[in-house]
């Protein structure tokens, strides 16, 4: 397995999303192209809060296909714990993460008013009330 580290040396702010989400981007392309026989993965442990969350966006909203690996500080471990874990952001526990096009298509579905609607609208029905 080759290990490759990705840095953003045009990134100014490590807590500005957008700023990682426009770097990260076209590192991704170069790094992981899609190929249907590899499969990646890619450990989010290091880096800043905002890019941890930019690495569960992605992955969640299917834009990269890897899986996503975290390895907590030793001291945070319990017994018998694994010290390397998944991070599966398509179980019940994370927010449906939509593209784009999908959240327009969600918000014509299932808000009451679309066009108030904030692009993000989770599954259950008390986040989708207050998002209209």
């Amino acid at each position: 397995m080759d290990a490759k580290t990705i840095n953003l040396p045009d990134l100014v702010d490590a807590t500005n999303h957008e700023q990682i989400f426009n770097s990260l981007r076209p590192k991704l392309a170069e790094l992981c192209p899609i190929q249907p026989d590899l499969q990646y993965y890619i450990c989010i442990s290091s880096g800043t809060p905002a890019m941890h969350a930019c690495w569960l966006m992605l992955a969640a909203s299917g834009e990269i296909h890897a899986v996503l690996l975290h390895k907590p500080d030793e001291r945070m471990l319990l017994p018998r714990q694994a010290p390397i874990r998944e991070i599966n952001p398509y179980t019940r526990f994370f927010p449906l993460i939509c593209g784009l096009v999908e959240s327009m298509i969600f918000k014509k579905r299932f808000c009451r008013n679309p066009s108030a609607a904030k692009v993000i609208c989770g599954k259950k029905a008390g986040i989708r009330r207050n998002n209209t």
